[in-house]
């Protein structure tokens, strides 16, 4: 069966198979139905699954009772909920295996996620304290785990200082950030080490040789493209082969020659503010932090301490409901309050189904993009997946709300059940792999998670 068709089942009270159908979804949101003759009754019930080509179970979903009443029609909405599995990590706090399946080896604070084209996943782990295990983990298709970018704890090899080293032993101290080109080339944004003042940078590693950012390039080496005395909480590729990066409280983008510029907030402000909608480099951020480019090449930035989502506009249109003017940065998720904590979820309650503009977050870190535009938003310490449709409305997608550190709490982890029963520990980075998965950085459960959209 393809991976985009489900089997719909009909049962009784009794739990009595009545009928089944097949029916093919049209897209990652799209409805679609299908006519059942079914005799007059009460107490009928109306399950789906989806299956993949592998025979791995994608996402179910099941109505509510319902009653079939003689010469009527009756209309039984059913949503599918992706199922919520585990692919990095075992949850214990440390760093162990190399070359194994990822689900056997453990991963320490899993802070960003990226993918490539052909299926690769990549983990950056941000190691609480010690030199070595700061590093980028990558995951290929058959599932095992190896490290690309430094070196692991326990090496007996030593770090190579300079600029483009090999990357495998080029030192990390605190990756924030990853972002994979499809063809495979890394952008990570890290502390440097061994550097005072402290300083940040975005280290760019090439899948093939060649002149990028002004520099010759080895491929499999890392090069600095970019460096700031202030911290970088995340990394994006932009058009034209130019990057992204959060810095403290703007956003700055490096163009292919490697010259940066400041594109939103306000550069140099040291405590950031509580932002409205208007010029793009006039209007304050506060501590902001994952990036995502759409079609048009509009930036959605990911407001942290405003609990906003925010997008600057480079294409005038009317996107997510809120029309928009070239050079300006408008809020597509969050309240209007007079201060930052007054927009959380602390004094507004989380309503599924609500505008984008009319609903609360609480310090929302990854922001990802499917093909058809829905933004998928991870609000971070309210432990939700959150997704808002192009006009504009935001759906939870997975998470409970309710927060599970694993051995620390009792809330059970939910893996391997529908996402929307699962729990979360503070979900970090997001990714959507090639094959429309989405994946998610669940950063103090020390795993990586995914569901198929």
């Amino acid at each position: 069966m393809a991976a985009d068709e489900a089997t719909l089942r009909v049962t009784n009270a009794q739990g009595t198979l009545l009928d089944t159908r097949r029916v093919s979804r049209t897209s990652q949101v799209g409805s679609t139905s299908a006519s059942l003759d079914l005799p007059p009754g009460l107490d009928y019930r109306l399950s789906a699954s989806m299956t993949g080509a592998e025979g791995e179970v994608m996402a179910i979903g099941q109505s509510a009772p319902f009653a079939i009443t003689p010469n009527q029609t009756t209309t039984v909405p059913l949503r599918l909920v992706p199922i919520l599995m585990s692919v990095a990590g075992t949850g214990l706090d440390a760093f162990a295996g190399e070359g194994i399946l990822a689900t056997e080896a453990a991963i320490q604070n899993p802070s960003s996620v990226g993918t490539d084209a052909a299926g690769n996943l990549y983990v950056a782990v941000r190691k609480i304290s010690g030199t070595y295990g700061n590093v980028i983990r990558k995951v290929s298709p058959d599932g095992r785990i190896t490290t690309v970018v430094g070196l692991p704890p326990g090496s007996s090899e030593p770090y190579q200082e300079g600029d483009g080293v090999p990357a495998r032993y080029t030192q990390l101290l605190s990756p924030s950030g990853v972002a994979v080109t499809p063809a495979g080339d890394l952008l990570i944004s890290d502390e440097r080490y061994g550097v005072t003042p402290k300083s940040y940078r975005i280290l760019y590693v090439p899948a093939r040789e060649g002149v990028r950012f002004g520099k010759e390039m080895r491929a499999g080496h890392g090069y600095v493209i970019y460096t700031s005395p202030y911290a970088i909480a995340s990394v994006a590729l932009g058009e034209d082969a130019s990057v992204y990066a959060a810095v403290r409280n703007w956003v700055v983008r490096v163009d292919a020659d490697g010259t940066p510029e400041t594109v939103a907030g306000i550069e140099g402000q040291a405590n950031g503010g509580t932002g409205e909608d208007g010029p793009a480099t006039q209007s304050d951020l506060k501590i902001p932090d994952g990036l995502a480019l759409d079609r048009h090449g509009n930036l959605i930035v990911s407001d942290r301490s405003n609990h906003r989502i925010r997008m600057l506009c480079r294409v005038p249109g009317t996107y997510y409901g809120v029309p928009m003017q070239a050079g300006w940065i408008y809020t597509i998720i969050g309240l209007k309050a007079s201060s930052a904590w007054q927009r959380t979820s602390t004094l507004f309650p989380i309503v599924d189904g609500k505008r984008g503009l009319e609903s609360s977050l609480n310090f929302p870190r990854g922001v990802v993009l499917d093909a058809i535009g829905n933004l998928y938003v991870a609000d971070s310490s309210n432990n939700l997946i959150r997704r808002l449709s192009p006009d504009g409305t935001l759906v939870n997608v997975a998470g409970t709300g309710k927060p599970t550190r694993l051995g620390k709490e009792v809330e059970p982890l939910g893996d391997g059940g529908p996402s929307l029963e699962a729990t979360f520990c503070f979900p970090g980075g997001l990714a959507i792999g090639p094959l429309g998965a989405l994946y998610v950085a669940d950063s103090s459960n020390n795993l990586v998670r995914r569901m198929r959209l």
